[in-house]
Protein backbone atom coordinates (compact mmCIF):
# COMPACT_ATOMS: atom_id res chain seq x y z
CA UNK A 1 0.00 0.00 0.00
CA UNK A 2 1.43 3.34 -1.05
CA UNK A 3 1.54 6.13 1.49
CA UNK A 4 0.58 9.68 0.64
CA UNK A 5 3.78 11.57 0.11
CA UNK A 6 4.97 14.65 -1.68
CA UNK A 7 8.57 15.53 -2.53
CA UNK A 8 8.71 18.35 -0.02
CA UNK A 9 9.97 18.22 3.55
CA UNK A 10 7.10 18.33 6.03
CA UNK A 11 6.38 20.67 8.93
CA UNK A 12 9.60 22.64 9.09
CA UNK A 13 8.54 24.52 12.20
CA UNK A 14 11.99 24.66 13.72
CA UNK A 15 13.30 26.98 11.00
CA UNK A 16 12.06 30.36 12.16
CA UNK A 17 13.69 32.32 9.38
CA UNK A 18 12.24 30.26 6.54
CA UNK A 19 10.34 32.52 4.09
CA UNK A 20 6.78 31.88 2.99
CA UNK A 21 6.76 29.83 -0.21
CA UNK A 22 4.17 31.19 -2.65
CA UNK A 23 4.81 28.57 -5.32
CA UNK A 24 2.96 25.65 -3.69
CA UNK A 25 -0.01 27.87 -2.86
CA UNK A 26 -0.29 29.22 -6.39
CA UNK A 27 -0.05 25.67 -7.69
CA UNK A 28 -2.80 24.52 -5.32
CA UNK A 29 -5.03 27.42 -6.40
CA UNK A 30 -4.51 26.59 -10.07
CA UNK A 31 -5.28 22.91 -9.53
CA UNK A 32 -8.41 23.73 -7.52
CA UNK A 33 -9.64 26.19 -10.16
CA UNK A 34 -9.25 23.57 -12.86
CA UNK A 35 -11.45 21.19 -10.88
CA UNK A 36 -14.33 23.59 -10.13
CA UNK A 37 -14.49 25.42 -13.46
CA UNK A 38 -17.02 22.99 -15.01
CA UNK A 39 -19.77 23.91 -12.55
CA UNK A 40 -19.02 27.64 -12.44
CA UNK A 41 -18.94 27.82 -16.22
CA UNK A 42 -22.31 26.08 -16.20
CA UNK A 43 -23.76 28.77 -13.96
CA UNK A 44 -22.25 31.64 -15.90
CA UNK A 45 -23.27 30.23 -19.29
CA UNK A 46 -26.72 29.06 -18.16
CA UNK A 47 -28.68 31.16 -20.66
CA UNK A 48 -26.70 29.92 -23.64
CA UNK A 49 -26.65 26.29 -22.47
CA UNK A 50 -30.40 26.19 -21.78
CA UNK A 51 -31.13 27.61 -25.21
CA UNK A 52 -28.92 25.06 -26.94
CA UNK A 53 -29.84 21.93 -24.97
CA UNK A 54 -33.46 23.02 -24.41
CA UNK A 55 -33.98 22.36 -20.72
CA UNK A 56 -35.68 24.31 -17.95
CA UNK A 57 -34.07 26.40 -15.19
CA UNK A 58 -35.05 23.74 -12.65
CA UNK A 59 -33.16 21.09 -14.63
CA UNK A 60 -30.17 23.41 -14.77
CA UNK A 61 -30.31 23.73 -10.99
CA UNK A 62 -30.51 19.96 -10.72
CA UNK A 63 -27.39 19.59 -12.87
CA UNK A 64 -25.45 21.95 -10.61
CA UNK A 65 -26.77 20.14 -7.54
CA UNK A 66 -25.59 16.82 -8.99
CA UNK A 67 -22.07 18.24 -9.34
CA UNK A 68 -21.92 19.19 -5.67
CA UNK A 69 -23.61 15.97 -4.53
CA UNK A 70 -21.00 13.84 -6.25
CA UNK A 71 -18.27 16.20 -5.04
CA UNK A 72 -19.41 15.75 -1.44
CA UNK A 73 -19.62 11.97 -1.69
CA UNK A 74 -16.28 11.55 -3.42
CA UNK A 75 -14.58 13.98 -1.04
CA UNK A 76 -15.72 11.87 1.92
CA UNK A 77 -14.40 8.69 0.32
CA UNK A 78 -11.18 10.28 -0.93
CA UNK A 79 -10.53 11.85 2.46
CA UNK A 80 -10.90 8.46 4.14
CA UNK A 81 -8.18 6.97 1.94
CA UNK A 82 -6.06 10.10 1.48
CA UNK A 83 -3.20 8.96 3.72
CA UNK A 84 -3.04 5.56 2.04
CA UNK A 85 -2.79 6.81 -1.54
CA UNK A 86 -0.04 8.63 -3.41
CA UNK A 87 -1.49 12.13 -3.46
CA UNK A 88 0.73 13.32 -6.29
CA UNK A 89 -0.57 10.56 -8.55
CA UNK A 90 -4.19 11.29 -7.60
CA UNK A 91 -3.72 14.96 -8.47
CA UNK A 92 -2.24 14.10 -11.86
CA UNK A 93 -5.05 11.67 -12.67
CA UNK A 94 -7.68 14.22 -11.66
CA UNK A 95 -6.09 16.92 -13.81
CA UNK A 96 -6.18 14.73 -16.91
CA UNK A 97 -9.73 13.60 -16.10
CA UNK A 98 -10.84 17.21 -15.63
CA UNK A 99 -9.55 18.14 -19.08
CA UNK A 100 -11.31 15.13 -20.60
CA UNK A 101 -14.62 16.12 -18.98
CA UNK A 102 -14.32 19.74 -20.12
CA UNK A 103 -13.60 18.52 -23.63
CA UNK A 104 -16.57 16.17 -23.40
CA UNK A 105 -18.95 18.96 -22.38
CA UNK A 106 -17.69 21.06 -25.27
CA UNK A 107 -18.01 18.33 -27.89
CA UNK A 108 -20.43 15.52 -27.01
CA UNK A 109 -22.90 17.09 -24.55
CA UNK A 110 -25.77 17.32 -27.06
CA UNK A 111 -28.48 16.23 -24.62
CA UNK A 112 -29.32 17.04 -21.02
CA UNK A 113 -28.59 13.47 -19.94
CA UNK A 114 -25.04 13.53 -21.29
CA UNK A 115 -24.51 17.01 -19.85
CA UNK A 116 -25.58 16.01 -16.33
CA UNK A 117 -23.53 12.78 -16.45
CA UNK A 118 -20.43 14.78 -17.35
CA UNK A 119 -21.14 17.22 -14.51
CA UNK A 120 -21.48 14.28 -12.11
CA UNK A 121 -18.08 13.03 -13.24
CA UNK A 122 -16.66 16.55 -12.85
CA UNK A 123 -18.04 16.69 -9.31
CA UNK A 124 -16.44 13.35 -8.51
CA UNK A 125 -13.11 14.62 -9.79
CA UNK A 126 -13.37 17.79 -7.73
CA UNK A 127 -14.32 15.96 -4.55
CA UNK A 128 -11.60 13.34 -4.99
CA UNK A 129 -9.01 16.05 -5.53
CA UNK A 130 -9.66 18.38 -2.59
CA UNK A 131 -8.29 16.22 0.27
CA UNK A 132 -5.07 15.67 -1.67
CA UNK A 133 -4.68 19.39 -2.40
CA UNK A 134 -5.02 20.04 1.33
CA UNK A 135 -2.45 17.36 2.13
CA UNK A 136 -0.10 18.85 -0.44
CA UNK A 137 -0.36 22.24 1.28
CA UNK A 138 0.15 20.71 4.72
CA UNK A 139 3.33 19.02 3.51
CA UNK A 140 4.65 21.97 1.51
CA UNK A 141 4.05 24.81 3.98
CA UNK A 142 5.43 25.15 7.54
CA UNK A 143 2.70 24.63 10.12
CA UNK A 144 2.82 28.17 11.47
CA UNK A 145 2.04 29.46 7.95
CA UNK A 146 -0.72 27.02 7.12
CA UNK A 147 -3.57 29.26 8.27
CA UNK A 148 -2.54 31.83 5.69
CA UNK A 149 -1.87 29.14 3.11
CA UNK A 150 -5.29 27.52 3.41
CA UNK A 151 -6.95 30.93 3.43
CA UNK A 152 -5.24 31.87 0.19
CA UNK A 153 -6.12 28.47 -1.29
CA UNK A 154 -9.80 29.24 -0.75
CA UNK A 155 -9.39 32.07 -3.26
CA UNK A 156 -9.71 29.39 -5.93
CA UNK A 157 -13.51 29.47 -5.68
CA UNK A 158 -14.05 33.21 -6.26
CA UNK A 159 -11.30 33.21 -8.88
CA UNK A 160 -13.05 30.39 -10.74
CA UNK A 161 -16.29 32.37 -10.54
CA UNK A 162 -14.52 35.42 -11.95
CA UNK A 163 -13.05 33.44 -14.85
CA UNK A 164 -16.43 31.88 -15.60
CA UNK A 165 -18.06 35.31 -15.63
CA UNK A 166 -15.44 36.67 -18.00
CA UNK A 167 -16.17 33.80 -20.37
CA UNK A 168 -19.65 35.13 -21.11
CA UNK A 169 -18.83 38.35 -22.99
CA UNK A 170 -15.46 37.21 -24.29
CA UNK A 171 -16.37 33.74 -25.58
CA UNK A 172 -20.00 32.66 -25.18
CA UNK A 173 -21.50 35.72 -26.85
CA UNK A 174 -18.98 35.71 -29.68
CA UNK A 175 -18.17 32.14 -30.73
CA UNK A 176 -20.45 30.05 -28.50
CA UNK A 177 -20.63 28.57 -25.01
CA UNK A 178 -18.93 25.32 -25.98
CA UNK A 179 -15.73 27.19 -26.77
CA UNK A 180 -15.65 28.50 -23.20
CA UNK A 181 -15.31 24.92 -21.94
CA UNK A 182 -12.91 24.04 -24.72
CA UNK A 183 -10.75 27.06 -23.93
CA UNK A 184 -9.94 25.87 -20.41
CA UNK A 185 -9.15 22.27 -21.38
CA UNK A 186 -5.38 23.04 -21.46
CA UNK A 187 -5.41 24.02 -17.78
CA UNK A 188 -5.63 20.42 -16.63
CA UNK A 189 -2.77 19.42 -18.91
CA UNK A 190 -0.64 22.33 -17.72
CA UNK A 191 -1.18 21.49 -14.06
CA UNK A 192 -0.60 17.81 -14.77
CA UNK A 193 3.00 18.71 -15.61
CA UNK A 194 3.33 21.32 -12.85
CA UNK A 195 1.85 19.16 -10.10
CA UNK A 196 4.11 17.38 -7.59
CA UNK A 197 6.14 14.43 -8.79
CA UNK A 198 5.20 11.09 -7.28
Amino acid sequence: MTSNKFPIETHRDDIETEPFEAGPILLAIGIAISAVLPVFLTGALAVQIKSDLDFTPSLLGAAVAVFFLFAALSSFISGHFAHRLNGAVVIKICMVASSVVLCGIATIARTYLIFIILLAIAGTINGSLQPHINLFISHAIPRRRQGLAFGVKQAAVPLATLLAGLAVPSVALTVGWRYAYLGVVPLGIIFFFLSPKS
